[in-house]
């Protein structure tokens, strides 16, 4: 199995999903995602990586990069949207993105799985309500059109969703307590930060639906 990963801001998290997923048997290549995107006919899967940019900037490579995400879909092919990359294909599926007025999410959060949630491969085995690492301004304002909640925070009522063999979610299931670390400090803020391990099961749970 091969995934190709459109890595569109930190290139750390890039070795994060080649590191989890070789752990699995998946093999990772990647591409900036501001260039076209490559053929998308010999991977398994694609992964929307996070960004700096806003969906609401109106660049011509993200409209690019969505069609070419909604195509491999199209096709058949698993695609998972990570951050900026679930903003951009809830935009692609009709949602509204825009800064989220409670302010920036960030450091070691609880999400809530729905009821849809609980019963998606994508958080098999996972509790209804646990861990993850966030970094992210923007939120989808209004839900992506035929698309299903999979979870919600107080803070960010749409952390999942699914239509079809399309998935989103709003944190990072590839960074760890010492990236995370590392990106806020960057950034100039303080933030709480912990051990989320559970989350990783994300990414193993969408490398099982690979083909």
């Amino acid at each position: 199995m091969r995934v190709l990963v459109a890595e569109l801001g930190e290139p750390e998290t890039t070795r994060r999903f080649r590191l989890l997923l070789g752990r699995l048997g998946v093999g990772v290549d990647h591409v900036r995602g501001q260039s076209v995107p490559p053929d998308a006919s010999p991977y398994d899967g694609i992964i929307l990586g996070g960004s700096p940019h806003g969906v609401y900037e109106g660049e011509p490579w993200m409209k690019r990069l969505a069609d070419w995400a909604l195509a491999a879909a199209d096709s058949g092919k698993p695609v998972l949207g990570v951050c900026f990359g679930h903003q951009l294909l809830g935009w692609a599926l009709g949602a509204t993105v825009d800064k989220n007025p409670k302010g920036r999410e960030r450091g070691t959060c609880f999400v809530d799985l729905t009821d849809a949630g609980v019963a998606d491969p994508l958080f098999q085995d996972l509790p209804r309500r646990f861990e993850v690492q966030q970094t992210h301004g923007d939120h989808l304002a209004t839900p992506p059109t035929g698309a299903v909640r999979l979870a919600g925070s107080d803070h960010t009522p749409w952390q999942s969703f699914r239509c079809r063999n399309i998935t989103g979610v709003q944190f990072h299931p590839e960074i760890d307590r010492e990236l995370l670390t590392l990106l806020t400090k960057r950034e100039g803020e303080d933030a709480d930060v912990r051990d989320a391990p559970l989350q990783e099961r994300v990414l193993a749970n969408w490398a099982r639906t690979l083909r």
